[in-house]
């Protein structure tokens, strides 16, 4: 999860957000859905939902406030509306930012 062997950086290094007006509810609801998931993901006893890199919030702010880069899943899952649409608007312009 963090650094890899050949010297690249992982994921570990930069914050994981899920952007969503209720991602509590979002996880909740996939973890009703247990029984089609496949067998494998049970072996360790492990929660599949537990998501310990992954941060959910719900408000534009809880993302903005982590200074640095970040990865940000928002949604809706276009950018008419919602929070993928504000990200967009305020992060395009940047030549920082990969998007």
């Amino acid at each position: 999860w963090g650094s890899k062997v050949d010297g690249s950086i992982g994921l570990g290094v930069y914050p994981i957000f899920v952007l969503n007006y209720c991602p509590l509810t979002v996880v909740d609801k996939a973890r009703n859905f247990v029984e089609f998931l496949s067998d494998r993901l049970f072996k360790d006893k492990d929660d599949p939902f537990a998501l310990r890199h992954v941060r959910l919030v719900g408000a534009l702010d809880e993302v903005l406030q982590w200074p640095g880069p970040k990865v940000v899943l928002a949604s809706l899952e276009s950018l008419v509306t919602g929070f993928a649409l504000e990200l967009f608007l305020r992060w395009a312009s940047s030549p920082k930012n990969c998007i």
